[in-house]
């Protein structure tokens, strides 16, 4: 290519790139976008079972790469230190004075880990970036692997709110058997206090704990998102300087931007899970409402004066009236 890029070698790495951005300035519109109208309330819909599946498997073969990635470094560590080991000035009678990742000291492995600059993971791109950031150290796939456990714990957290949810209905479910069957002997016992209605199941919202989850995931998205672009960006100012592309780096810029737009999709699919609000049976059914103070002050009055027979037929019809929607209700919960 003598040291010119010509524009198909960047067609890969610009598509995902903008394919990034589109995720994100398009996420609080689709997210928007699932909230249905359910009596004057909005509840968001969960996610399928099939793309929580597939987002699953989207961020459980990311963490496989960047295991593997940090296995290969810690194998180029070993060999480094032993390469280090086995020269006349680093060693003595008493063993290696060089030795820290593959010393004993778990201190010393943690430091020689993650804090060795000498080696890297094999990466090109965004090689120049400090030992944090670059992608050919440890911390660039340490980020992926934090953060895919932090994906994964948020949709365990998200099926654990909904399966309780299920269960609160469902055991209310099983105790109205019962008094359906008082219901048929008794069909005004509800209203008149004989027959005891069990507590409606409220709606299921994100708890305090689902919001920290659900910000987590979207620091370790925007923290993965930042890195890979500037890693992108230090490799095209790499180009100015009579440096050309190779397959290789065609291929690690692929492997990059997949695993980045990888990672947006699993976490959106993850808040979305733990952003979900299961309707209760208040937002289900109408229940009648109780009656005002205008209302009582109304009897009130019209106890001090005569019952014509109107009075006492309206008073009748009211009463069926009240019967009959309590029948629907239970009705409807049996359902």
């Amino acid at each position: 290519m003598d040291g010119k890029i010509h524009f198909q070698e960047l067609d890969k790495i610009a598509i995902f790139v903008i394919i990034l951005f589109m995720v994100y300035l398009f996420r609080a519109k689709r997210r928007h976008s699932t909230r249905i109208n359910n009596q004057n309330q909005r509840f968001y819909k969960p996610p399928s079972g099939l793309g929580i599946l597939f987002a699953k498997c989207i961020i459980l073969t990311i963490m496989l790469v960047a295991v593997n990635t940090l296995l290969d470094y810690s194998e180029n560590i070993t060999a480094y230190e032993t390469e280090k080991c086995n020269q006349q000035k680093y060693s003595h009678k008493y063993g290696c004075t060089f030795e820290e990742f593959t010393s004993e000291d778990l201190a010393k492995q943690i430091d020689g880990f993650l804090m060795n600059s000498e080696v890297g993971t094999g990466f090109e791109i965004g090689d120049q970036l400090n030992h944090g950031n670059s992608p050919n150290g440890p911390w660039f796939w340490l980020y992926y692997l934090l953060g895919g456990m932090v994906i994964i714990s948020g949709f365990r957290l998200a099926n654990k709110r909904r399966k309780q949810h299920l269960e609160n209905l469902h055991a209310v479910e099983e105790n109205l058997r019962p008094i359906i069957r008082k219901l048929a002997n008794d069909p005004r016992g509800v209203i008149e206090g004989r027959i005891t209605m069990p507590h409606p199941v409220t709606t299921s919202k994100p708890s305090r704990k689902d919001s920290r989850r659900i910000f987590a995931i979207y620091f370790f998205s925007a923290l993965i998102s930042i890195i890979t672009m500037m890693s992108f960006f230090d490799f095209f100012h790499q180009i100015n300087s009579n440096f050309s592309m190779s397959i290789r780096h065609n291929d690690e810029a692929l492997l990059l931007a997949l695993m980045a737009l990888g990672f947006t999709i699993s976490g959106h699919f993850s808040v979305k899970y733990l952003s979900a609000i299961y309707p209760g049976e208040t937002e289900q059914i109408a229940i009648p409402q109780t009656m005002t103070s205008e209302e009582v002050s109304t009897q009130r009055n019209n106890l001090d004066n005569p019952t014509s027979a109107r009075d006492v037929l309206e008073e009748l019809a009211n009463e069926m009236r009240a019967t009959r929607i309590e029948s629907e209700m239970l009705r409807v919960q049996l359902n």
